[in-house]
């Protein structure tokens, strides 16, 4: 009969020391959420749009009329919407426009680069 007591006060003990240890463990997890949470190291991502003029408050920000369209630089160019996709065919328009849809989208500040032939002060016979 001792032998039982004895064997049921050590279970008994057994158990209180495992509780305390859970209950431990459980406090160390949330502490280490509340001190260190979770992405901490990468660097932070924000979520918002900037609206209007940058953070020194000197430039406006890049908008959706910072882009112009093919029609825009024909007009500009007085030229022709096929010489300007030919252009970007060629590769002469830097930077590189990119085409959404079936529409270019080519940067306000492009720049038309020379052809090979302009470039090396060769001229074409009429």
């Amino acid at each position: 009969m001792k032998f039982a007591e004895s064997t049921l006060e050590t279970m008994v003990e057994f158990h209180r020391k495992i509780v305390w240890l859970l209950i431990a463990g459980i406090l160390v997890g949330l502490l280490n959420l509340v001190i260190k949470p979770t992405g901490v190291g990468h660097a932070p991502q924000s979520q918002s749009v900037n609206v209007g003029q940058s953070k020194d408050g000197k430039e406006p920000l890049l908008t959706a009329r910072d882009y112009l369209t093919t029609a825009d630089i024909a007009q500009r160019e007085k030229v022709t919407e096929r010489a300007v996709t030919e252009w970007i065919n060629e590769g002469r328009i830097y930077p590189e426009p990119v085409k959404q849809g079936k529409a270019w989208v080519i940067a306000k500040n492009f720049r038309i680069l020379p052809s090979d032939s302009e470039c090396c002060g060769e001229t074409q016979n009429p």
